[in-house]
């Protein structure tokens, strides 16, 4: 409907908007701000498809991303920038993503999955029958304390509106999820927070943080309740949790009084995610979380990710990006069209079956 009302779009439908909206006045140059990181794949190609007909007719095109695995198919020369310094301006054809994954960091270690992360028996999340009409139905699985579980497919599967359903930020029609036991229907996420649940959402701009404020008030917005006397807050306690945070997450600033609108986007990633750990939770839903973000933070996200696993905090991890699931997870369910059609194990699932699963019209 081309009159629905832009706010009621899920991201990856208003950034095709936004994409469409800059390539129709037929600019003399066009500046991409990480276009496709809400994209699937066929989109993705389209859009490729358009920004060299511009550059066939002679339009500039200045294209910014961290998927370096895009820059072949669509850059001429690429430039690397390091905290605010150009690096160097290379040729595309004769360069390869090691040299500019080391102009950007410098040498980055690629992490794979720990084999000492203790899954234990305990199932401490389970979701039953959950169906939200237009979006996901008869939902069930089972999350164990400890298991980072990831959930692949395609954009518009209904993976981000799941996690909205289990959060409570958009109940559901019907079914139930149970935590340790107890049941919750048609919740809200004060419950869930305070059943021990957490959620980065897929826009963390939008919904994870409030840009104007500082660092520390988004570092303990989740955690109000115990950084307060009664009604009053306790600027001692506030100061303390956002520090341990600060200090943990390995989150770049030079004081915690500054706006999160300074921040860079693995920076900003890792407040909402501190946010929500001041208030240790049992369970945590992440939704998109390496997105917009450079491969050094990312490999810092699922750093941060394993680490609570060890501690015995159970995570659900949404992404796009299939490769990042095989990385991360001990297990990915596979949804399709609003409901989960299978399961596999990443330590026997090479990256171009998964994708083919995920695109199966069955």
């Amino acid at each position: 409907n081309p009159r629905e009302v832009l706010f009621r779009l899920s991201m990856w439908q208003m950034q095709v908007v936004e994409i469409t909206k800059a390539l129709s006045f037929n600019p003399q140059a066009i500046l991409l701000d990480e276009p496709t990181s809400a994209l699937a794949q066929n989109e993705v190609q389209n859009l490729f498809e358009a920004v060299k007909a511009l550059r066939d007719q002679g339009v500039i095109v200045i294209y910014i991303t961290h998927k370096l695995h895009e820059l072949p198919q669509i850059a001429d020369t690429v430039s690397v920038l390091r905290d605010g310094q150009l690096m160097g301006t290379l040729q595309m054809k004769e360069v390869q993503h090691k040299d500019i994954i080391d102009l950007m960091f410098g040498e980055v270690k690629i992490q794979s999955r720990p084999k000492d992360i203790q899954i234990k028996d305990e199932v401490v999340m389970e979701v039953k029958g959950l169906s939200r009409e237009k979006w996901y139905k008869d939902v069930n699985f089972s999350l164990r304390r400890g298991e980072v579980l990831g959930i692949a497919g395609m954009l518009g599967s209904g993976r981000t509106e799941l996690l909205r359903g289990i959060f409570g930020a958009d109940p559901p029609d019907s079914g139930e999820v149970l935590i340790e036991g107890k049941s919750y229907k048609k919740t809200n996420p004060i419950k869930m927070k305070i059943a021990g649940v957490g959620l980065t959402p897929e826009n963390r701009q939008l919904e994870g943080l409030i840009l104007i404020h500082s660092i520390l008030d988004n570092l303990c917005y989740a955690s109000i309740d115990l950084t307060s006397n009664g009604l009053i807050e306790n600027k001692g306690k506030r100061k303390l949790f956002a520090e341990k945070q600060v200090r943990e997450l390995e989150i770049k600033t030079a004081t915690m009084d500054i706006p999160c609108n300074s921040l860079s986007g693995g920076n900003q990633q890792k407040v909402v995610l501190g946010n929500w750990l001041n208030t240790s939770p049992k369970i945590m839903l992440y939704d998109e979380p390496s997105r917009g973000i450079d491969v050094s933070a990312k490999q810092q996200i699922f750093e941060i990710i394993w680490a609570q696993a060890r501690k015995g905090i159970a995570t659900v991890f949404v992404s796009t990006e299939l490769e990042e699931l095989l990385e991360v997870c001990h297990r990915i369910l596979i949804m399709r069209h609003g409901k989960i059609v299978g399961e596999v194990d990443p330590d026997k699932t090479r990256i171009n079956e998964l994708y083919e699963i995920c695109t199966r019209g069955d």
